[in-house]
């Protein structure tokens, strides 16, 4: 199983429905999204995943961002928490003093274990966890790999790691345009875990708004010989200033289809229609670019999982 911890930002949730729209995610995988702000794109994506009878996570607590449907009286706040109450939903919890104290109210309000998903990394917070959860744990508990926390939870628990290596500017990347990504795919079973989770391309880093870069770059991960994750960066050569942005995504993508040329690299719709921009010469913005590197992941991922289940 992999769950895929995305912001449920604009892009991250449109990239989510269309995968799912288009029948590209497997049921082994469950995204776990941390709301910034309750918006239609958020609700309708939650209600796309209902509509399908896929499982999804929703943060009830998210720990960044301006996100609140408390005393909030509109159709839009109502059609959320409907959807929250579909069994398709999970309520998942970020694990700390305020957020058991969370827990303690939902399970007043009929909240099944069940269906609840914690994520927990605060150390101080193991003990509350063993008091709450011991004879009675939560569905999935998502934990760093660090050995306080294995010992600490002892079922149901799901590796979180963040695979991605950010740099601080863009340009950066071209430094070490290729790297290791991730093998906890191969290895979280036989290392005692239900499934394992990452921040996919994006990265466990929260930063509110956008600007405008002074060099374009494309992530994309493949598989590589030994069906390990690595990452190659594709960036512009125009790294001076802020003008051009659209010229500096075609500098960018160009570098990506003379590399997927020489190599076997798994296409995906995401893939295919980074390749499409780039052969009738458009610029879909960056959030579209980026949408389009995190469904290639999570379409390889889905990939992956089919492969092992021919391979049963």
């Amino acid at each position: 199983m992999y769950i895929p911890y995305l912001r449920a930002r604009q892009f991250e949730l449109i990239a989510l429905r269309e995968l799912l729209e288009n029948h590209k995610l497997s049921r082994e995988i469950i995204p776990l999204v941390e709301p910034v702000r309750l918006t239609p794109t958020l609700v309708l994506t939650i209600e796309a995943f209902i509509q399908a009878k896929h499982p999804i996570a929703v943060i009830c607590n998210p720990a960044v961002g301006s996100f609140t449907v408390k005393n909030t009286k509109d159709k839009l706040a109502d059609r959320f928490t409907l959807a929250m109450s579909s069994n398709y939903v999970l309520k998942a919890l970020i694990w700390n003093i305020p957020g058991s104290e969370y827990f303690s109210e939902l399970e007043n309000n009929g909240l099944e274990r069940s269906t609840l998903m914690l994520i927990v990394h605060d150390r101080d917070a193991l003990e509350l966890y063993a008091g709450k959860f011991a004879s009675n744990p939560p569905k999935f508990t998502l934990i760093p790999d660090q050995g306080m926390f294995r010992r600490s939870v002892h079922s149901s628990k799901i590796i979180l790691q963040d695979q991605f290596i950010k740099q601080k500017r863009n340009a950066d990347y071209s430094k070490v345009d290729d790297e290791f990504f991730s093998d906890a795919h191969l290895f979280y079973a036989e290392e005692g875990y239900e499934g394992f989770a990452d921040y996919s391309i994006i990265g466990s880093e929260f930063s509110e708004g956008g600007f405008a870069p002074y060099a374009a770059t494309i992530h994309l991960v493949y598989f590589d010989d030994a069906y390990s994750l690595r990452i190659h960066h594709f960036v512009s050569d125009s790294v001076e200033d802020i003008q051009d942005t659209p010229g500096k995504f075609q500098e960018a993508v160009h570098k990506l289809a003379e590399w997927v040329a020489t190599r076997e690299i798994e296409m995906t719709m995401g893939l295919e229609t980074l390749l499409k921009h780039y052969k009738e010469g458009t610029y879909p913005g960056l959030g579209t670019v980026k949408k389009l590197s995190i469904m290639h992941h999570l379409e390889l991922m889905s990939s992956f999982f089919t492969r092992q289940e021919t391979n049963a």
